[in-house]
């Protein structure tokens, strides 16, 4: 295969395409000033209130060019739900956005994560919100006997979880739509949801938390104490809780090869 031009947007592309729709939601968006600590991006303020934003790409394997190049086969396997390079991505925001808020001014403090993969961008897109809100897929068969697969939040670790002052995640997917993804586990999802922006994205259908993404059927929610490494505990409580009789957890990887077609023609 001719593998499709890399999307290699800089961050200053980045960071225009969310003050975009931070403006078109109605906030009015600063840069940050730089500073001898790592801050984050961009201050926007409504009528309400301010955010913080700190904004980070997801970008293609950095091995995949020079080994194209080289003529050789470029493979790859990727977990389709949890990534440990975004969830490194997620840490280091939750720092710099700790870093700039102020105590006598608190703000709603967000992370923006662009899909800039052009490579299997939709497995990107899985890896980040599974990433966020520890998915897994569960296989469970119903009254008929047919199989059915379905996404479960909470299953496992996530970073909502484990970072109760991020308040949220705005989530761009390749094609550049947009939604804002409320942390369920923060320490202020009142006033997350009572704001301009959650507003503007509600209006739009494209406002996610684990009640609305239950809601719309897509999920189920693992909305209980149980410690995440007891599986089959967990396995029982989201089969009691959707009645689903015999049930059981996967992890899906997505497996690729890719080559030069022109330095392998023959």
């Amino acid at each position: 295969m001719t593998p499709t031009p890399r999307n290699s947007a800089p961050d200053k592309d980045d960071l225009a395409l969310v003050g975009s729709v931070l403006g078109a939601a109605g906030l009015t968006v600063h840069p940050v000033p730089t500073s001898t600590e790592e801050r984050c991006d961009l201050r926007a303020t409504d009528h309400q209130g301010q955010y913080l934003v700190e904004v980070k790409g997801c970008h293609d394997d950095h091995d995949i060019d020079p080994t194209l190049a080289s003529g050789e086969v470029y493979q790859a396997r990727h977990k389709t739900m949890y990534h440990g390079t975004i969830n490194q991505k997620i840490s280091d925001a939750v720092g710099q956005l700790n870093k700039t808020d102020r105590p006598e001014a608190p703000a709603i403090r967000l992370v923006a994560l662009l899909v800039r993969t052009a490579f299997s961008p939709d497995v990107t897109f899985n890896q980040i919100l599974g990433t966020l809100y520890g998915t897994r897929d569960i296989i469970h068969v119903d009254a008929a006997g047919a199989t059915h697969c379905t996404g479960c939040l909470y299953f496992a670790e996530s970073a909502f979880f484990k970072h109760k002052t991020l308040d949220g995640a705005l989530l761009f997917d390749a094609d550049g739509s947009v939604c804002l993804c409320v942390n369920d586990h923060g320490n202020r999802i009142d006033t997350v949801i009572a704001s301009g922006l959650a507003h503007w994205f509600a209006q739009r259908g494209a406002l996610n938390d684990a009640t609305r993404l239950g809601g719309k059927g897509g999920y189920f929610v693992a909305d209980c104490t149980i410690d995440r490494k007891d599986r089959r505990g967990l396995l029982a409580f989201v089969s009691k809780k959707y009645s689903l009789g015999w049930c059981q957890d996967i992890h899906m990887e997505e497996h690729s090869a890719m080559c030069n077609r022109d330095r392998h023609a023959r």
